[in-house]
C-alpha cells in the first residue's frame, strides 16, 4: 500500500536546473502504425543523481497494484500485469 513519503520530491531536484540541457528527439511512429502522429523523447530531464533519489523516494512511499479501466467504465485488477503505481503530490 502506498504511504506518505519522508522527504520532498523537490528537494531531490537540482536547484540550478537549466532548461537548455533538455534535448528533444522526434520519434518515428510508422513501425507501430501511427505514421504522421506526433511523439518525441525528452533526454536529460533529470540527472542520474536525481533519478536515484526520485526512485528512492518512490520506493519509500510504496506501490500498489494498478486498476485497469475497461471501455464500459468498469475497473479491473489484472493479476498477470506487473505494472504498479505511486502518486506523489508536490
Amino acid at each position: 500500500m502506498a504511504s506518505a513519503i519522508k522527504g520532498s520530491v523537490t528537494s531531490a531536484l537540482d536547484p540550478n536546473f537549466k532548461k537548455s540541457r533538455i534535448k528533444q528527439e522526434a520519434l518515428d511512429l510508422s513501425p507501430v502504425g501511427a505514421r504522421g502522429k506526433l511523439a518525441f523523447l525528452l533526454r536529460h530531464v533529470f540527472t542520474p543523481a536525481e533519478c536515484v533519489e526520485l526512485i528512492r523516494l518512490s520506493e519509500e512511499a510504496g506501490y500498489q497494484t494498478a486498476m485497469v479501466n475497461s471501455r464500459d467504465g468498469v475497473g479491473y485488477v489484472l493479476f498477470f500485469c506487473t505494472n504498479f503505481h505511486s502518486f506523489i503530490d508536490i
